[in-house]
């Protein structure tokens, strides 16, 4: 699998914070059903 590593700057550029807390919420919906890998840190 691979990941992409974004930093702080390319974050802020892309997203604001109800943008990323869409995505985050859409994240965790999709892991609990059993559609997306979260390798651990």
């Amino acid at each position: 699998m691979e990941l992409l590593y974004l930093n702080e700057g390319d974050v802020t550029e892309l997203l604001d914070m109800p943008g990323a807390l869409s995505v985050v919420e859409e994240a965790f919906l999709e892991h609990g059903m059993g559609r997306a890998q979260m390798p651990p840190k």
